[in-house]
């Protein structure tokens, strides 16, 4: 009962606000009975490529370091995986994931959605990709004042006459999504004049059919004002997006080290 505390000594139940137990006499302290504050322990799960558990890995109080040949995580067979990949610590009691410059970033799952800002990276199936803003204003501006595509200024005098350049007409595109191949290099680059892209195997606004890793219908990019958001469409496998600074964890989460899938567990003490 929440009026009733139970005694050290005997084990006898005494009502709140008697100072001696009436079982065995003892002085009560006031504290006994009440919830002792329980610490939550985190681990790593590594999660094999069929879905089923892999090894559990411990972590200190201090946290642990994640790496392919540091850290108290290490991954030594995946050439995905930095040295050193990233970091755990605790802040006021939250587990904290930051990556620590890695060759291929750190992914956290999004759960159902984040929201996203011009130059984020995030994760479906095997694709990762670029989401950019588009200021075709400012280019057009950039354009009459004589500088070149790339903004730098091409030293020739503008025409200030009222010839039209003969080619594509322009499109007020809302954001850009740029593929990201092996090697960092770019590859196909999709430029939405809609406020929702669908991103799946086939039949959406973008589509990766060779992809076995990604949903039929996996993840979309939605602008809502002047917000835009990444959402999960209950994919199969998640959509992740890429740790910028620090992000904390949760029990349930999922982080992409490399080619490595782990999952953040818990347990009291």
């Amino acid at each position: 009962m929440a009026d009733t505390i139970r005694c050290g000594a005997c084990g006898a139940t005494v009502s709140l606000g008697h100072k001696f137990c009436g079982g065995c006499g003892g002085l009560l302290n006031p504290e006994e009975g009440a919830p002792s504050s329980r610490r939550i322990w985190y681990s790593l799960r590594l999660i094999k490529e069929d879905g089923s558990d892999g090894e559990l890995f411990e972590l200190s109080d201090k946290g642990a370091l994640i790496g392919r040949t540091e850290g108290e995580v290490r991954f030594p067979h995946d050439p995905t995986v930095s040295p050193m990949h990233a970091a755990l610590r605790y802040v006021n009691g939250k587990l904290v994931v930051r990556d620590l410059r890695s060759s291929n970033g750190t992914f956290v799952g999004i759960g159902d959605n984040v929201v996203l800002k011009s130059g984020d990276v995030f994760q479906c199936g095997e694709q990762f990709l670029r989401f950019e803003t588009v200021s075709w204003l400012q280019e057009v501006a950039a354009e009459k004042n004589g500088s070149d595509r790339d903004g730098t200024s091409s030293g020739a005098p503008v025409d200030t006459t009222d010839v039209k350049f003969f080619g594509t007409p322009r499109r007020a595109w809302r954001y850009k999504l740029i593929q990201i191949l092996a090697g960092h290099e770019q590859g196909a680059v999709y430029c939405s004049v809609s406020p929702v892209t669908v991103i799946g195997r086939e039949g959406m606004d973008l589509n990766f059919p060779v992809d076995r890793y990604i949903s039929g219908r996996h993840c979309s990019v939605e602008q809502r004002g002047t917000l835009f958001y990444l959402n999960d469409l209950a994919s199969r496998n998640g959509t992740f997006l890429k740790v910028n600074g620090e992000r904390t964890l949760n029990e349930g989460d999922s982080i992409f080290v490399g080619r490595q899938l782990l999952r953040v567990e818990t347990r009291s003490s």
